[in-house]
C-alpha cells in the first residue's frame, strides 16, 4: 500500500497502555525517540499489536507543529528537537524537513506567513509536535 502522508516512520512497540476503549501505544523508532499512539482497543486486536511488534507510525505534515529552539518538556508527549533540513517553500505554504536522530526525519506544513515569522531556515534548531490521536500505525 501507498499512502499520501508525508511522515511514515517504522518503530517498534516497546509500551501498550490498554484503556477502556483506547490505547497507547508506544514505537522506539531508530535512534531512541520515542513516538506515542492512539488507537481504539479493536485496532490494537484486528492489527494483533504486541510488545516488540514493528509497525509504521503515518501522520500527514500538517499535522505536525513546529516551535523554533529546543522547547520540549520533561516526558512531554511525541515532541521531538531536531534540525532543519530542507525548505520547501512557496507564496502561500511552506514545508520543513527535519532531521532527527539516526536519519529519521519529519516533513512540518505550515504557511509561508509562519515561517516568515517564526524566522526559520536550514540549519535552525526546532521542536515538532504531533497529537497522538493524529498519528494512524499500519502494517506490512
Amino acid at each position: 500500500m501507498r499512502v499520501s502522508a508525508r511522515n511514515q516512520i517504522a518503530g517498534k512497540v516497546i509500551k501498550i497502555q490498554k484503556g477502556v476503549i483506547d490505547s497507547f501505544v508506544s514505537l522506539e523508532l531508530q535512534g531512541g525517540d520515542v513516538l506515542s499512539v492512539l488507537v481504539t482497543n479493536d485496532s490494537l486486536k484486528a492489527l494483533d499489536i504486541k510488545l516488540e511488534s514493528v509497525f509504521f507510525a503515518l501522520f500527514k505534515a500538517c499535522s505536525v507543529s513546529v516551535k523554533k529552539g529546543a522547547v520540549c518538556k520533561k516526558n512531554e508527549q511525541n515532541c521531538f528537537i531536531g534540525s532543519i533540513e530542507r525548505i520547501n517553500k512557496t507564496e502561500q505554504t511552506s514545508e520543513i524537513i527535519v532531521a532527527l536522530n539516526a536519519k529519521n526525519t519529519i516533513c512540518a506544513s505550515l504557511t509561508t506567513a509562519n515561517l516568515e515569522k517564526l524566522e526559520l531556515k536550514e540549519g535552525l534548531e526546532v521542536s515538532l509536535r504531533c497529537d497522538a490521536k493524529n498519528i494512524i500505525l499500519g502494517t506490512i
